[in-house]
């Protein structure tokens, strides 16, 4: 899913608490939803990616789907619609919006916009069409302004009439007295703007609201820092404030959002709308910040507009009435334009304290508490009507089944009570109908809200909601880039090997691997020197003669290497595939596959809020205490994590390399002590089990070289682990995906012959028809192994073998010693990264 999609809804959501109607509506509402959006860039690294042509992709990456996502979890059934005009779509939205309530088409409606930039391709455009700022700062109107600089951004606003929300007991933030919207026709160009139709706009707009141009006293421009549209705006705007505009008037502040968080795109008119909210609920102007010098292509002298160059009190004009502008140019030509006024003044006297019962409920106890803390935080530091609080609670809040229920006389009373519930002492009972409500809705019941609270006098107030997880999720990386669909129609050729096979094998030996230097001393298991299991990736690319970005995949690791005598490591590369070996006619000790990687841009981690998701720590002294305790030993040149923090299935491992090691980095980007300190982290997610090491990998993404200091992420999923290695500023350089860990035995633990587990890979062959494998007609010795939970399945199989001739048994352990041709293993549960015996590995 495009994270357009993810975080449109979690706004639209966080408005609909803020408002105070998140609770459950019987039956639907109907409203609408509009949003400003394009089509995002997650589909373009998905197709990168070769994951683009699935179903989750294609709705999850299609802007209508963005809109009809928020209507379909919310139970939503007005008009919904994503609008693309370019840089004034999500004002557009909101035009949309106000004209289908005015209309009767829905009651209410949610309008907003997003714009994310997940690769650099929109700034490679701007800066070919000579849109994108130089000097990379945006100064709307200043005489220093070269152009934009883009932003990312997400906001939304509730919409209805003015009579309903009154009648609603909503909490208003400002009045829509007009909208509308035009296009510029033919220009000098199609990107570019004109004064004559944004002035025709705006003065259409404010003629229809019946406002008098002296009593608009801001304005929240467009305003992109582009030499070109600054003075053309203003020139607008003087025209449509008529003589209203002319100096020694009313003065009018002018400013622009986009000097503080830049030119969020299709976002960027709901921006300019929330920051005119803002200023009307403080009743004060903002700064319009890198305004220094006038443009010098604009006479502010002449006119009442005035950048708004320090925080100032917003004062009205003639009428009395707060009133400002927003305006929304789009580059397609689309204009949008907006007349806000002040929300009608209510007596802020909080009605008489009563005794109310107070709702409270979440998914699961731990965010119940986290609930109980926020609300006595706000509510000690705020001090609202209990009134208020419990209308928004009741009606404007989804009740879940882990529920509190307070009967309070007052504020203060609810705030002690909850600050008792949240260190866990006993439910204070009441008394009368407020108790007795409180225990229906403890023993599950849903109440009439608006029943319960009707003589309270409550109204919907803003109070803190529902916390969403801020982890991101980006799509697997897993597959080579998709070919083009045309491709399709002629047989694919064969993938390309990433090197061609050495014509004869020969030694890839790791300068630092011998057995006299710091490997050999610094990297123990069982007292035996061994060869990190990770070395293998450097020793790899080195034989095949590439870089990153680079990925391998399909990695075992069947039998350490020990580093002792003379013996030294051979890696040999045929087409795409490697093994690592004792010599040419060796024991193979790992083997894996080179994938060639078209470039992408690597992921990031948030640092800070992966270690506040983990609240254990364990130093770098006690992690390496614990590994020699179980028989691995790391000595100075392996000791490169300072500590790990770490939860159920997170951890997050603070790599600072040994300075001789670190030095070594340049001319190592696969430096093998990084990797192993990557994976040393995962030991503080399998300590329960022993000392683990590593088996099996699915893949390995070099995006380039490791860092020498940076962080080490572990996440403990269905596949195992997942284990990213990152520079301090959070880029991922390398990641492990699908990595299997085993017990750690001792280097030189006996392997009985013939009879110790077995490592099980699937190779597929053609199988001739039936009469040609036949042979001299001898019964087939065959093995069913098997669990619990698949005997009746191993059952049968045995009975098809028998009823052929064969000789066949159901088994819960292999038998070697019966020599069986043919052997079937039975998978009783899926495999999720548990520890499988085998052959010691480093």
């Amino acid at each position: 899913m495009d994270p357009q999609q993810r975080l449109f809804l979690q706004t639209a959501w966080q408005t609909l608490e803020d408002a105070g109607h998140a609770g459950e509506a019987p039956g639907g509402r109907r409203w609408g939803v509009y949003v400003g959006c394009a089509t995002g860039e997650y589909l373009d690294l998905l197709r990168a990616d070769g994951q683009s042509e699935t179903a989750h992709a294609f709705l999850g990456n299609s802007a209508s789907v963005l809109a009809a996502r928020i209507a379909y979890h919310l139970d939503l059934t007005g008009p919904t619609m994503a609008i693309d005009t370019a840089c004034s779509s999500s004002l557009v939205a909101v035009h949309l919006a106000c004209e289908s309530i005015r209309n009767g088409e829905c009651d209410a409606a949610l309008a907003g916009g997003v714009a994310l930039m997940l690769t650099p391709r929109m700034h490679i455009l701007t800066s070919k069409t000579g849109m994108l700022s130089p000097t990379g700062r945006t100064a709307p109107f200043d005489a220093s302004a070269d152009g934009i600089v883009l932003g990312e951004g997400v906001g939304a606003v509730l919409l209805k009439r003015l009579d309903r929300a009154l009648a609603d007991g909503d909490r208003i933030h400002g009045v829509i007295r007009g909208s509308g919207i035009n296009g510029d026709g033919r220009t000098n160009g199609i990107t570019a703007p004109s004064a004559a139709g944004q002035a025709a706009l705006l003065e259409r707009v404010r003629t229809r609201a019946g406002i008098r141009p002296e009593d608009i006293t801001y304005v929240e421009a467009h305003g992109t820092g582009t030499p070109l549209g600054d003075p053309i705006e203003v020139k607008a705007l003087e025209q449509a404030l008529g003589d209203g505009g002319r100096a020694g008037s009313h003065p009018c502040g002018l400013g622009s959002v986009k000097g503080n968080i830049g030119h969020t795109t299709t976002a960027a008119g709901v921006a300019g709308l929330l920051k005119l909210l803002l200023a009307l609920r403080h009743r004060q102007l903002p700064p319009s910040v890198n305004y220094t010098t006038p443009n010098p292509e604009i006479d502010f002298g002449r006119s009442r507009l005035r950048p708004v160059t320090a925080l100032s009190p917003w004062l009205p004009g003639p009428s009395g009435e707060l009133v400002g502008a927003v305006s929304s140019f789009g580059f397609s030509g689309t204009n949008a334009h907006l007349l806000v006024a002040e929300p009608p003044r209510h007596d802020d006297t909080p009605p008489e304290a009563a005794t109310m019962m107070i709702p409270l409920s979440a998914r699961n106890r731990p965010a119940l508490v986290r609930n109980m803390t926020e609300l006595a935080d706000r509510l000690a530091a705020d001090r609202p009507a209990l009134a208020d609080v419990a209308a928004t609670l009741g009606a404007g809040r989804p009740h879940h089944g882990v529920r509190e229920a307070f009967v309070a006389t007052g504020t203060d009373d609810l705030v002690h009570q909850l600050r008792a519930a949240i260190d866990g002492g006993p439910r204070r009972a009441g008394t009368g109908a407020e108790e007795r409500a409180a225990q229906r809705y403890l023993a599950g019941e849903s109440l009439d809200w608006t029943e319960l609270y009707r003589e309270t006098g409550g109204r919907r107030i803003s109070l803190p909601g529902h916390r969403f997880d801020t982890g991101s999720y980006w799509a697997g990386r897993t597959s080579r880039p998709a070919p083009d669909p045309a491709s399709r129609l002629t047989p694919e050729p064969p993938p390309q090997s990433i090197s061609e096979p050495a014509p004869e094998p020969s030694p890839a030996r790791d300068g630092a691997a011998g057995p006299d230097d710091w490997m050999a001393t610094d990297h123990l298991v069982g007292g035996t020197p061994l060869l990190p299991g990770v070395a293998v990736f450097e020793l790899a690319l080195r034989a095949a003669g590439t870089t990153a970005p680079a990925r391998i995949r399909q990695v075992r690791w069947l039998r350490a290497f020990e580093l002792t005598g003379s013996r030294t490591p051979c890696l040999v590369v045929d087409g795409e595939r490697f093994t690592l070996s004792d010599g040419p006619d060796g024991v193979v000790r790992a083997s894996g596959t080179l994938a060639a990687a078209a470039p992408e841009i690597p992921e990031r981690i948030d640092p800070a809020a992966i270690g506040a998701r983990c609240p254990r720590r364990r130093s770098g002294p006690d992690l390496y205490a614990a590994f020699a305790g179980a028989g691995i030993e790391y000595g100075p040149s392996f000791r490169a994590l300072d500590e790990v923090r770490h939860g159920a299935d997170e951890a997050l491992g603070v790599l600072n390399l040994p300075p001789a090691r670190a030095a070594e980095v340049p001319g190592r980007p696969l430096h093998p002590v990084a990797l192993d300190a990557a994976l040393q982290a995962v030991a503080a997610l399998s300590a329960e089990t022993g000392p683990q090491v590593p088996f099996a990998l699915r893949e390995l993404e070099i995006h380039g070289p490791v860092p020498s200091t940076g962080y080490a992420h572990v996440v403990r999923d269905e596949d195992g682990f997942t284990v990213r290695l990152a520079h301090r500023d959070g880029r991922v350089a390398v990641r492990f995906t699908g990595l299997a860990l085993r017990p750690s035995r001792p280097a030189a633990a006996p392997v009985p012959d013939g009879t110790g587990a077995l490592v099980h890979l699937p190779e597929w062959h053609e199988a001739g028809p039936v009469e040609d494998r036949a042979g001299d007609g001898a019964p087939a010795r065959v093995q069913v192994v098997h669990g619990a939970g698949t005997a009746e399945l191993a059952e049968a199989l045995v009975a098809a073998h028998r009823a052929a001739g064969d000789h066949a048994v159901a088994v819960t352990a292999l038998d070697p010693g019966d020599a069986p041709g043919t052997v079937y293993f039975l998978a009783c549960e899926p495999y999720r990264g548990r520890a499988v015996q085998d052959d010691p590995a480093p």
